[in-house]
């Protein structure tokens, strides 16, 4: 155990009961913060019975809004997003240590977008946490693993971070589909090119839409009317060019996150609240959500499917995991 200034040097400094449960605090002796013994609260500092935390992280996962999960549980607004911040920030740890050395993977990467504090046509073109956020996100298109993720703005520097990521948690020469954006595509100066060099097999998949401006509705989709798949570095197979997971996996995130639902008040007002939802949604879906395409005769889920663990976690073992 250390203080989160990484001493390990303190001094009992009392005890609080909790839930029947007598606690020990500690004062380090180097910056002189008081903190208590986390082996008897897995949550850190939480002062939320862990029942209620539990309860809150039950319906944060099933889509439900902050406000909904207050006005449900009874609890107050900002104990709800104490509870998120708590768990968001243990789940980004828990993926950054947990999804590593993945094998054998056929990725697909894609952008989900979304917008936080405002829509991007009022924000601050200088601010980069306000306005359209996009999140980066890599899945394996045989596991559905998420395998990497950032959120940030579309630019050239975060899909290099993003692909720098995702090198780092894949073994081996993976092989990777996106879409024509030019950030990941460009021949020479590419993020897949920058970062993988030759040790990869490449494709990207362009979808033709149709331009009929007399299609009923404003919020009514293009139609896609051809697909061309381009192979850019090696030779990956042209069956498994695509894009079609991910993108399947975009709608489960706007499913399942509130804050990635379109036409609603639940947006993000801060850039960190936004990356502790999808780090609670990933870390989730990886291993507590049974995928219906994985059962093989038991459920499974994303995690089992790639040999990270031996069988679905509930979310007390999500929130209790080292």
């Amino acid at each position: 155990m250390q203080c989160k200034c990484g001493s390990e040097a303190f001094q009992k400094f009392g005890t609080y009961l909790r839930e029947g449960v007598k606690i020990q605090r500690f004062k380090c002796k180097s910056c002189g913060d008081v903190f208590s013994d986390t082996s008897a609260r897995p949550l850190l500092n939480l002062r939320v019975p862990f029942d209620q935390a539990l309860r809150v992280v039950g319906l944060l996962v099933e889509g439900m809004g902050i406000r909904a999960a207050s006005r449900v549980t009874g609890l107050h607004q900002q104990t709800v997003l104490n509870i998120l911040e708590t768990v968001g920030a243990k789940c980004a740890s828990l993926l950054d240590r947990r999804v590593r050395g993945v094998s054998g993977a056929v990725i697909e990467c894609d952008e989900l977008y979304s917008y936080v504090g405002c829509r991007p046509e009022n924000a601050s073109r200088s601010d980069p946490n306000r306005g359209d956020i996009f999140g980066f996100v890599a899945t394996d298109r045989n596991t559905k693993l998420i395998v990497s993720f950032l959120l940030g703005k579309r630019t050239k520097a975060n899909a290099v971070d993003f692909i720098q990521d995702l090198r780092g948690r894949v073994t081996g020469a993976p092989q990777i589909s996106t879409d024509g954006l030019n950030h990941y595509c460009a021949p020479r100066t590419g993020a897949i090119r920058q970062v993988f060099g030759n040790d990869v097999t490449y494709g990207i998949e362009i979808k033709t839409l149709s331009s009929d401006e007399g299609m009923p509705g404003r919020y009514t989709p293009a139609k896609v009317t051809g697909v061309r798949r381009i192979k850019c570095i090696g030779n990956p197979e042209s069956r498994t060019i695509g894009t079609s997971r991910i993108e399947r996996l975009n709608l489960s995130m706007r499913h399942f996150n509130k804050r990635f639902a379109r036409a609603t008040p639940c947006y993000s007002k801060k850039i960190e609240n936004h990356r502790h939802a999808f780090a609670l949604f990933a870390a989730h879906f990886n291993f507590c959500r049974c995928h219906s395409s994985l059962k093989n005769g038991v459920a499974r889920t994303p995690a089992t499917a790639s040999g990270l663990t031996d069988r679905p976690w509930t979310i007390e073992e999500l929130l209790k995991a080292e």
